[in-house]
């Protein structure tokens, strides 16, 4: 039975199918599940019947369980990633349908009464997208149907409002434009139909007319008609003043498009500082102006649309600059009160030289940083040169007595030294290095002396300790140990620590490579002496100890930290599991 099933789901994985196949799987599941189960209980049963002892039974472990189980591993990597793009699906048609219910609303709101049809004609077109754009499943696509549905209803409900309110309008256009036709029968009674006045005060009324909107259709031939007839009775003059605005509306749309150049070539400038977008922006202000001075031209609404996408085009360049810009700043200000930070906490610091460093590094920085916004920029300055004067002044205040300090360490230090050579070992091995490591640490906190006495002072230094180290209760190799961590500890509280770590380094390498050689050179005598026992016997003991001398070598090399910096970070690690420990 169990090969029937691992092969009915052998079948559907090879096949490719991924409608409904969590489902599938899981209905095999539970079929292979209740075959195990079954197929224990025998096995139990078995071991029972045939005298077993129910504690020792160890159960029963079926190959085939695995192979079943490692199809339903594949099975679900495929679930998942079906399920992975069904999300993706459902959230790209969310998005589409977010954005169809978003372009209706707008047709909706944006709809005049005059252009109900085309508005059907965009209803149909929507109502296609929305149908194509896929399935949203649960609550999300209920209230998305239920919003597209509303959106339908507003417009319906136009429909039917404008159906109503057209009978209305009718009749109040068709006051207006008997209205119009009183007042110029008026003009006509009056005679003169030479008058500028009357001929300005007949393109008043006309324009009324063309703004007043239809009429009932009945009414239509004998109000245009009569409409007509009182035009052509001013003909004359109006067609000489429309000749006269259509001379002028040529000329006007010549000076628009020189305008509409001109906004050109400020678009193809590189403009790369606030101060150029400035000033651009008041030349633009300027050619507006001067676009309104112009009056009607031929081609009004084309070449005011053009002249409208160039204006639009330079002030979105700038909108982008400026947003760009703000962002930058943001970003500064971010960097800069880092750097502010930085300078708060080192400013009280008398490590003079390696702090000097840090704050040239840190007015570096905060040089290529580049200005944040103006209300935090200052603020931040302020607190940044505070932090940089407290230094350096601290530190021009210590160096303006920098001999009187040399001279009083030099004191300390030789005091230092005495104290090292009095001091009694209590034979313990242990105490009595840490009590010369004590020495090492006091030794480094005293700082500078005068420069022609470093070396001499240092020297005595050295051997004071190194005869305590001597003297010992310890082995030569413990004593080497102890040697090798004091020295350690002593380079790496040193101001010079990153340079003299390199030199321990670099001389233990030194004395690495020189024992190799010369480990090289008495093996190679070694070849010429093969039947000389005594000499080979003197070659194999200095062979063991050189050995034995690059072994320890490259041990105190290995045990070296990479820098300063990755011993502090082991010694903080170190303590922090102690800690935990405790």
């Amino acid at each position: 039975m169990k090969q029937v099933i691992i092969k009915q789901l052998q079948n559907l994985l090879d096949s490719g199918e991924s409608r409904g196949l969590k489902r599938k799987v899981n209905g095999f599941k539970r079929e292979f599940r209740n075959v195990v189960e079954e197929r224990k209980q025998q096995h139990r049963q078995k071991f029972i019947t045939e005298g077993g002892d129910l504690a020792d039974y160890k159960g029963f472990k079926d190959p085939l369980d695995r192979e079943f189980y490692g199809l339903v591993d594949n099975a679900n990597e495929k679930i998942q990633l079906e399920e992975l793009e069904e999300k993706k699906r459902q959230k790209l048609n969310v998005e589409n349908k977010k954005a169809i219910i978003t372009e209706l609303q707008t047709m909706v709101d944006e709809v005049a009464p005059s252009d109900i049809g085309k508005g059907f004609e965009i209803l149909k077109q929507i109502e296609a997208k929305w149908k194509s754009s896929g399935r949203v499943f649960g609550e999300q696509g209920d209230d998305l149907f239920f919003k597209f549905k509303h959106q339908k209803d507003r417009f319906f409900q136009i429909v039917s409002i404008n159906n109503e309110m057209r009978d209305i309008d009718f009749q109040k256009n068709m006051r207006i434009k008997q209205a119009i036709i009183t007042k110029m029968e008026a003009l006509k009674a009056s005679g003169g139909a030479d008058n500028p006045q009357i001929i300005k005060e007949l393109q008043k009324l006309n324009l009324e007319w063309r703004n007043s909107g239809p009429i009932p259709k009945e009414f239509r031939d004998s109000v245009y008609g009569k409409h007509r007839e009182l035009n052509e009775h001013f003909g004359v003059k109006i067609e000489s003043l429309f000749e006269e605005r259509r001379k002028n509306a040529k000329e006007n749309l010549t000076s628009k498009v020189a305008l509409c150049d001109k906004v050109k070539a400020i678009n193809l400038l590189e403009l790369n500082t606030p101060k150029a977008w400035n000033e651009q922006t008041q030349e633009i202000l300027n050619i507006q102006q001067e676009w309104k001075k112009i009056g009607f031209s031929e081609e009004n609404e084309t070449v005011w649309e053009a002249f409208r996408q160039c204006v639009d085009q330079f002030f979105e360049g700038k909108r982008n600059f400026f947003d760009t810009l703000d962002s930058k700043r943001e970003e500064n200000a971010v960097a800069k009160q880092k750097l502010v930070e930085d300078a708060e906490k080192m400013m009280h610091s008398e490590d003079w030289r390696n702090t000097t460093n840090f704050y040239i590094n840190l007015q570096k920085k905060w040089k290529a940083t580049g200005p944040a916004p103006r209300e935090q920029e200052n603020e931040m300055w302020d607190k940044f040169r505070a932090a940089c004067d407290t230094f350096f002044n601290a530190k021009k205040e210590y160096y303006s007595n920098i001999d009187e300090i040399h001279e009083e360490n030099l004191t300390k230090k030789e005091a230092l030294i005495t104290q090292i050579e009095a001091l009694q070992l209590t034979g313990s091995a242990q105490e009595d290095f840490i009590s010369i490591r004590k020495f090492f640490s006091d030794w480094n906190a005293i700082g500078h002396v005068p420069m022609d006495k470093k070396d001499d002072l240092y020297k005595r230094y050295r051997a004071a300790c190194d005869a305590k180290f001597d003297q010992l209760n310890a082995n030569k190799d413990e004593q080497r140990k102890m040697r090798v961590e004091a020295e350690l500890e002593d380079i790496m509280n040193s101001e010079n620590a990153e340079y003299l770590l390199q030199r321990k380094k670099d001389g233990l390498r030194d004395s690495v490579d020189r024992l190799s050689n010369e480990i090289a050179q008495i093996e190679n005598n070694m070849g010429f002496f093969k039947g000389n026992l005594n000499m080979l016997g003197e070659y194999e003991k200095q062979l063991k100890r050189k050995k034995a001398q690059r072994i320890e070598l490259e041990k105190e090399l290995n045990s070296l930290p990479t820098s300063p910096t990755a011993e502090a970070n082991e010694d903080a690690t170190e303590a922090a599991e102690e800690n935990v420990d405790a």
